[in-house]
Parts: structure tokens; sequence; C-alpha cells
């Protein structure tokens, strides 16, 4: 039996985001959007590498915390490999 070893090296190159437009959120003072947002990255094992291109989805909510916004809510809606 051969056992293969591999080491993987996964790199994150580019993040594009697009939303529909901001919403007031239906509590509090935050905000709530569907966003979508695209990541390029490369993937290097085995002596070559793989290009990707990953697409998500997802419906956030932000709200003022101090002098920060955070994310209270996050529902992914759908993810797609581009590339």
């Amino acid at each position: 039996m051969i056992k293969h070893l591999t080491t993987r090296k996964i790199r994150d190159e580019d993040v594009r985001c697009f939303g529909d437009g901001l919403h007031p959120a239906a509590e509090g003072d935050g905000f709530s959007a569907v966003v979508r947002w695209d990541v390029y990255g490369s993937i290097n094992h085995w002596e070559h590498i793989h290009y990707r291109c990953n697409s998500y989805k997802a419906k956030i909510t932000l709200m003022p915390k101090g002098k920060y916004w955070i994310i209270t809510h996050f529902g992914l809606m759908d993810e797609e490999r581009i590339i």
C-alpha cells in the first residue's frame, strides 16, 4: 500500500462584494441587506495549482455597538463554484 502525503496551500487572492441596497432592520437602529460576494483564490497541491472562484449570497443584519458595527444576523442563501 502506498501512502500519499500532500500539503495543500490555499490562498484567497481577491474578494468582490455586491449588494442590493440597505433596508432598515426589523428592530433597532441597524440595517439589513442581501449581499453577494465572490472569492477568488488558488489551491496549490501535488505540484500544481487550481484557480477557483466561489460565489456566496446571504442576508445580513448589522447593528451599531458603541463605535463599531456588528453582524447580528447572517443567513446564507446560496453558494456556487464559478471556476
